[in-house]
């Protein structure tokens, strides 16, 4: 069972004997979450991040490519991350 995710962030770690909480990918998300919401497009602030031993995982949906991409290097500089699935999606609204 993982905990509940919070401000679009969640961080659930199950390996081996069962649900551990990782208390820097706690804090990891945090930060990604501070920077998109400190960033001026607001599309960025409506994803969600999931963190799991340095393994940003990003989810949700922008209108760019630009934005699906801006969104990666915000968090690639976040301390911490060392790698990064970016799932965004991208959806034109024509």
């Amino acid at each position: 069972m993982s905990p509940a995710p919070t401000q679009n962030s969640e961080v659930a770690v199950s390996h081996g004997g069962g649900p551990q909480v990782d208390t820097q990918a706690v804090g990891v998300c945090r930060k990604v979450r501070q920077r998109f919401e400190e960033c001026p497009y607001r599309a960025l602030r409506r994803l969600s991040a999931r963190c799991e031993f340095g393994v940003l995982t990003l989810h949700g949906s922008v209108g760019t490519y630009y934005m699906k991409q801006l969104a990666q290097s915000i968090a690639q500089q976040v301390d911490g991350v060392h790698s990064i699935i970016n799932q965004v999606e991208v959806v034109r609204h024509d």
